[in-house]
């Protein structure tokens, strides 16, 4: 009876990978990336920080939603309500070590405008013109009122309107870092180490 031969095929780990085959490598993960949602995650912890922070700011986040990262459209809004946060500007300083410099200047804003109208500005964020295909600042309606119901402070509800759209574009910056982040060359090769992936010569998973 004659012997089977066996092919036993040589496989690497992603380190060991010549250069064009870790670029099919990474192809291949960037496919998966995609197709399997696993950015969702680091969304979440996103969006949970900036509710935490803009609670800071007295703004109250009941909902996030973005699109990106590559497109015309993308972006990000939130829908819910804005009031005056006693000490916000002292609260975010301490709680992001003042490296949070965009956040502390929306703060800022929000302290000197409230001060013209004696701290009895709120806010209102409703879902607005959004769809599936744009998720940006200008997909919400925002209606800012006084609890006098009088016309205080000039200007104020245009400060407010775009301190809090301004926000927006926060959120939407720290999903697009963290995306970024997510899909680097550096942390892509940590992945596959860590999940020890093995590939032929050209980079094929196996």
């Amino acid at each position: 009876m004659a012997a089977t031969l066996e092919t036993v095929e040589t496989v690497y780990p992603y380190s060991e990978l010549s250069d064009r085959a870790k670029e099919k490598a990474r192809e291949w993960w960037y496919r998966g990336f995609c197709e399997w949602n696993s950015f969702e995650d680091s969304a979440e912890c996103v969006i949970g920080n900036a509710k935490r922070l803009g609670a800071l700011m007295g703004i109250e986040v009941e909902e996030v939603r973005y699109r990106g990262f590559w497109s015309q459209g993308d972006g990000a809004s939130f829908v819910g309500s804005y009031a005056y946060a006693k000490g916000a500007v002292k609260a975010l300083t301490v709680e992001t070590g003042g490296t949070e410099r965009d956040l502390i200047r929306i703060a800022e804003r929000l302290q000197a405008v409230q001060k013209t109208g004696f701290y009895g500005f709120t806010a209102i964020v409703r879902s607005g013109t959004g769809s599936n295909f744009c998720s940006h600042e200008h997909t919400v309606s925002i209606d800012v009122s006084h609890v006098t119901e009088r016309n205080v402070g000039e200007g104020a509800e245009e400060i407010i309107d775009d301190c809090l759209r301004d926000f927006m574009r926060w959120i939407y910056r720290r999903l697009e870092s963290e995306y970024e982040y997510q899909t680097g060359e550096e942390q892509i090769a940590e992945s596959m180490e860590v999940n020890e992936y093995l590939f032929d010569e050209d980079g094929r998973i196996v």
